[in-house]
């Protein structure tokens, strides 16, 4: 599982992987549940492997001060997570959209950004990483 805290150490989002599902390409299945303040939500998305190894290590590099954020963008942009620093602080916005596809094209989506500590982004790295390396595939 993985967790994502604001700067007072409050659980913000977790990412809990169910399942890898293996067709042409490995897609990662999450269910995610958001709750900020009073605002909350919970959704299951999938996508690319690599699009989890990339923002791990852009989170890395992120956090060695060799970039100045960090960025997962799922394919149907049901979620989007975004770290980047605004006046010495370190934000992270998230951000989950729902698409209805009609006869006309409905969008809602909840944004939330907040103050990160810095001293959080290595566990999450970590976190990521665990992730990563577990390769147990269920078909």
């Amino acid at each position: 599982m993985i967790h994502f805290y604001d700067k007072h150490r409050t659980l913000v989002m977790t990412l809990e992987r169910t399942q890898i599902k293996q067709d042409v390409v490995p897609i990662w299945e999450f269910d995610i549940k958001i709750a900020y303040k009073y605002f909350s939500a919970s959704l299951t998305v999938g996508d690319l492997c690599g699009s989890f190894e990339t923002f791990k290590n852009e989170l890395s590099d992120f956090y060695n001060g060799k970039r100045c954020s960090a960025n997962l963008t799922l394919i149907e942009r049901e979620l989007e997570i975004c770290f980047y620093k605004e006046n010495e602080q370190m934000i992270c916005k998230i951000q989950s959209n729902h698409f209805e596809m009609d006869n006309t094209m409905c969008h809602s989506s909840l944004i939330i950004n907040y103050e990160i500590d810095q001293s959080f982004l290595p566990e999450l790295i970590d976190e990521f990483d665990k992730e990563i390396s577990t390769n147990d595939l269920i078909v």
